[in-house]
């Protein structure tokens, strides 16, 4: 038998597919924009290429960072469990192959478009050493880290979607997982500090947390924690292994869970009775859905969904406490903490409403379901309408309470702040900020529902979804404020100007083109699945 052979075989797909091509040329494209937007704005802030290297190399390196860390847990924390969902997963094991085969294999397929991307970054990040500041070894150290990082979280998604059967709890598993491990130490070495237990500033406490190399590789901190780098880059790879291990263990007893599950015991079913799922109590709230819109009845399932975003708010604003309070806040409102927590709590909704709007509409769609639907008279209207009231009812109490803290934040920011000019960044920004969370909500509850729909994958309808509407427009909007800079003329206003006018644009455009496919295509894109009309062969 092959070593390794489904490994062998998505590594040979993967080579015939576009988009690994594409993808790596995406990569280098942004990598090479924003370097020269750096590289612009610190030649005119330092006067020399030699200065900019070092701020070149530090923004590079954090971007390629970030990048990892979302695309990691993104691209694997549905790799099993849609296999789950499909019941494909068990004929795998009908052959010889084992645990760590299927998990390899998956690990490989997700993971190719990922090392191609930071491969195709590197050159672009290795320019800071032709300007001066940056040493061959500080090079090799990002580059190290970064495929340390990329190696752990796709561990982290790979193992949440083998524990999992649905998309969006594996990715909530992966997220939540991934926060845990990178935030639970740095708060354990900030208390320790507010709490005077850390006499001489030990940074061993920081050791279990994975980022700390991120910090760690630049020369100015390599020189004083050269030991301690290569702990933590060995501590990361110990949570990864464990997660790929645990992975590969629990992946053949696993595929043969029902969609229904084992029974819970009696904690399972006081929860239940906790959250509403009482049967009596959910009749009597599903014939009340039922009254105003049939799709309701099936989309908004009453009880503790309804509480989950008062939920996160709650456990956000303990967090913004917390961290007020470790940073040594003299008031409980402060900047930029305020401003961050706002940005942090909108997208986090935003990206919540993707996910409620394409779930149901997707889920439907692979099992057959809306197919039935559409074949009863309920409209494809009624059900687009019932998913959208669904949606209303989920978030429209969290989206005011979160507005209402974005005016008092701007209130305190106004009064605690003397500078005119600073004065009106900040009311600019907060109102932006608010105004947005609604234009981007009402967008992606058009958009997800027909991403939900025309997608085969709701993970990537999710996150194609979110791109559009949040990340498109501020990327285009930086890819033209590089171009100001290169021209000579760029400031605060012009920048400001131009994202509200690329994101009122993106809202308009991709909000109206899904609702028109949406109440006009739904019945036949929903066809597409099971009929294709054939193409009439060419005469002669």
């Amino acid at each position: 038998m092959i070593f390794l052979p489904i490994v062998e075989r998505e590594l040979r797909a993967a080579s015939r597919r576009r988009g690994t091509y594409w993808g790596r040329f995406s990569a280098a494209v942004v990598a090479v924009f924003a370097g020269a937007w750096v590289l612009v704005l610190a030649e005119k802030e330092f006067g020399s290429a030699q200065d900019a290297g070092p701020i070149l190399f530090g923004t590079l390196a954090a971007l390629v960072f970030i990048y990892i860390a979302i695309a990691g847990i993104l691209l694997t924390c549905d790799c099993l469990s849609v296999e789950k969902r499909e019941g494909t997963l068990g004929l795998l094991f009908l052959t010889d192959l084992r645990g760590y085969d299927v998990v390899l294999g998956k690990l490989a397929a997700t993971s190719i478009n990922a090392c191609y991307g930071i491969l195709a970054v590197l050159p672009v990040l290795a320019i800071p050493l032709l300007l001066g500041g940056v040493t061959n070894g500080e090079f090799w150290r990002v580059a190290l880290v970064s495929a340390n990082l990329l190696f752990f979280f796709l561990c982290v998604g790979i193992f949440s979607s083998s524990v999992t059967r649905q998309d969006q709890t594996a990715l909530a598993l992966s997220v939540s997982l991934a926060l845990f491990i990178v935030l639970a130490p740095l708060l354990a070495f900030a208390w320790l500090q507010l709490r005077n237990f850390l006499v001489h500033d030990e940074i061993w406490v920081l050791l279990a947390c994975p980022a700390f190399d991120c910090v760690a590789a630049f020369d100015a901190q390599f020189k004083t924690s050269q030991p301690a780098f290569w702990s933590n880059a060995a501590i990361t790879q110990i949570y990864a292994w464990t997660f790929l291990l645990l992975a590969c263990f629990i992946v053949p007893r696993s595929w043969q869970q029902t969609v229904a599950g084992p029974d819970g015991g009696p904690w399972l079913a006081k929860w239940r009775a906790f959250a509403g799922r009482r049967p009596g109590a959910r009749a009597a709230a599903r014939v009340k859905l039922l009254a105003i819109n049939p799709f309701l009845w099936r989309a908004a399932r009453p009880g503790v969904k309804t509480m989950y975003p008062w939920l996160f708010l709650g456990v956000a604003a303990a967090g913004w406490w917390v961290c007020g309070r470790l940073a040594g806040a003299q008031s409980l409102f402060a900047e930029p903490g305020d401003m961050l927590f706002a940005l942090v709590v909108n997208s986090v909704l935003k990206l919540w409403v993707a996910s409620e709007g394409c779930r149901c509409l997707a889920e439907d769609r692979r099992t057959g379901t809306l197919e039935l639907l559409l074949t009863t008279p309920l409209t494809g209207e009624e059900i687009v309408r019932g998913q959208r009231k669904a949606l209303w009812r989920q978030f429209a109490g969290p989206v005011t309470a979160v507005l209402l803290m974005d005016l008092l934040f701007l209130i305190m920011a106004l009064r605690g702040e003397d500078d005119p000019e600073q004065r009106t960044v900040d009311f600019c920004i907060y109102l932006s900020t608010a105004t947005f969370l609604v234009l981007d909500m009402y967008a992606l509850s058009w958009l997800s529902l027909w991403m939900g729909v025309a997608g085969r994958k709701p993970v990537r309808a999710i996150s194609l979804s979110y791109c559009l509407v949040v990340v498109v427009p501020a990327l285009v909007t930086f890819v033209c404020a590089v171009l100001f800079s290169l021209a000579g003329w760029i400031n605060w206003e012009i920048s400001y100007s131009l994202w509200i006018f690329v994101s009122l644009t993106a809202d308009g455009i991709f909000a109206g083109t899904a609702r028109v496919d949406l109440l006009g295509r739904l019945r036949e894109r929903v066809a597409e699945g099971f009929w294709r009309p054939r193409t009439p062969p060419p005469t002669r």
